[in-house]
């Protein structure tokens, strides 16, 4: 689910509006083939200002997570850097996964009603808001706990726990910023919580606060899984170069 912060503003006219949905489209797809996927095998509903995806069921959980959020960041950079004002975007997306029934209507299940919640709830929203950036993530617990707490590339320790109490759903999400991250924690396996004892022995790791530029090159370009997963560790080494002061 992928929501424009903003969408409403009344300084926004109609041309600006329909700038921004076109723009929302573009950056999505362009994100969706950087993680190996073609827009248009996936479900989409639109929603106005925002619009949920459902991506095929044998989809790579942790390739797509892994390269799709550095690609949101660069697409909407692109975007951004050519449109005035009130045709920039920023979004909150939510990530899920769990059984959908299709039907004459559409798609329904309870999963989907968590993303939706998950994509609506006020500290997704505070973050963004407080937030330089142009991008603010949340998952479920499950698949935080799942997948995003097994991919160094994702840099889990940067992830905040929060508590969701939107509706009928009261959970816990987990929040990252991928563009202006938060300070890293470590993370207690399988408690959903910050704390010591986190998944694994070294010290944190940290992602880079803002993205190379060079990753503009290979925006829209279709890449294999195996690729992002050789340039994401390539961009964590850079950012912790190696101290080999008193070494033989």
């Amino acid at each position: 689910m992928a929501d424009v912060e903003g969408f409403g503003d009344p300084r926004r006219t109609g041309p600006h509006q329909q700038a921004v949905r076109e723009g929302l489209y573009e950056v999505m797809a362009a994100a969706f083939v950087a993680g190996g996927l073609a827009w248009e095998d996936c479900y989409q509903e639109d929603r106005g200002d925002a619009v949920f995806v459902l991506v095929p069921p044998d989809t790579d959980k942790a390739a797509f997570v892994e390269a799709v959020l550095p690609a949101l960041v660069m697409r909407l950079r692109v975007h951004n850097d050519s449109r005035p004002e009130m045709q920039r975007i920023r979004l909150r997306v939510a990530l899920h996964a769990g059984e959908v029934v299709y039907d004459d209507h559409g798609v329904t299940s309870s999963s989907l009603t968590l993303a939706f919640r998950l994509c609506d709830a006020p500290p997704l929203k505070a973050a963004l808001a407080t937030s330089p950036g142009v991008l603010a993530v949340i998952t479920s617990a499950w698949l935080f706990d799942e997948v995003v707490r097994h991919m160094p590339a994702a840099a889990p320790a940067t992830w905040r726990p929060v508590t969701i109490a939107v509706k009928e759903a009261d959970t816990t999400g987990w929040i990252a910023l991928p563009d202006h991250p938060y300070p890293p924690e470590s993370v207690s396996v399988g408690s959903g919580m910050p704390g010591v004892g986190g998944s694994g022995t070294g010290p944190p790791r940290v992602v880079p606060r803002q993205l190379p530029a060079s990753l503009y090159d290979n925006i829209g370009r279709p890449r294999k899984a195996a690729d992002v997963r050789q340039r994401a560790a390539q961009l964590q080494k850079e950012s912790h170069p190696r101290d080999t002061r008193g070494e033989a």
